[in-house]
């Protein structure tokens, strides 16, 4: 009510809902990350950031991965 929204007002039931696997993409991004920062970045005084930068990302890709498995009902493996 606060934003001037009208209450009322509902999404049509017969439109159908076209929602992208956003964990998917998420994973693509954050590979693509991954590779970059393990590719180009050759700097001596960034090791220390570099691989603070690629645990972060492995273990962001890993947390994705159960999102996925998750999301579609695929059994788990070992974790």
């Amino acid at each position: 009510m606060r934003d001037r929204q009208n209450l009322a007002w509902r999404e049509p039931a017969d439109v159908p809902r076209i929602r992208a696997d956003r964990f998917r993409e998420a994973r693509v991004a954050v590979g693509s990350a991954l590779r970059d920062i393990q590719t180009w970045q050759a700097n001596r005084n960034a090791a220390g950031w570099q691989g603070r930068a690629v645990r972060d990302l492995t273990e962001a890709l890993r947390y994705l991965d159960f999102a996925i498995e998750d999301r579609e009902g695929l059994p788990r493996g070992p974790r």
